[in-house]
């Protein structure tokens, strides 16, 4: 059923995202998961598309209660980055950070992970002085690991081409520039699309 609504729905939909979060609730408060075992992709989905619900006093208890279901070797990274996730959206950027300090490189898609929320975050603080550097470490990443699929190339070589634009326009305050970068950004979708068109709406403020 999720994914014939992920299919069948367009993307951000504010009704699907309800609809597969109440659906992957059901699934863990009825136990309906197999041999008392929860994959980390099904923990992080559910705490995502949880956090676009703001349903935080649920995913708190979530986060404590289940993540002994995860399989060993991605349970703490699992748990840290969920916890990253739910601070970042609540604005508490430093703790977030401190999450994500603890996550380990497990495969790519924690490395991206971290990459992404880290650039974010150095971005919501301000830190100007730590993302020009940060975003080549990134770049570095994607042009360098040939083990990547085609589509977390493109994911985040998207992000990244966008973010920078934004990143330089607030530091220089060039608020001029926005009005293309909003239009560049609603051509193709990429790594976290939807946030990069809040901070734009910000700036134009």
């Amino acid at each position: 059923m999720i994914d014939f609504l992920k299919r069948k729905r367009p993307a951000g939909d504010a009704k699907t995202t309800h609809e597969i979060f109440q659906l992957r609730k059901e699934i863990v408060e009825k136990g309906l998961f197999t041999e008392n075992f929860m994959t980390n992709m099904f923990f992080l989905n559910l705490v995502k598309s949880g956090l676009k619900l703001k349903e935080y006093d649920w995913l708190i208890n979530f986060i404590k209660n289940y993540r002994h279901l995860i399989t060993d070797k991605y349970r703490e990274s699992t748990t840290e980055l969920s916890y990253a996730y739910l601070h970042f959206e609540k604005g508490n950027f430093e703790q977030s950070l401190s999450h994500v300090s603890k996550v380990k490189y497990e495969d790519n898609f924690y490395n991206l992970e971290v990459r992404n929320i880290t650039a974010r975050i150095y971005y919501e603080t301000d830190r100007f002085d730590l993302l020009s550097d940060f975003i080549n470490s990134y770049r570095m990443y994607l042009s360098k690991n040939r083990s990547l699929t085609e589509k977390d190339l493109n994911y985040h070589s998207l992000f990244l081409r966008h973010f920078s634009k934004l990143f330089r326009i607030k530091e220089l305050k060039k608020y001029y520039k926005l009005d293309v970068l909003s239009v560049q950004v609603n051509k193709k979708d990429f790594a976290n699309r939807t946030w990069v068109c809040e901070k734009i709406n910000e700036l134009e403020k």
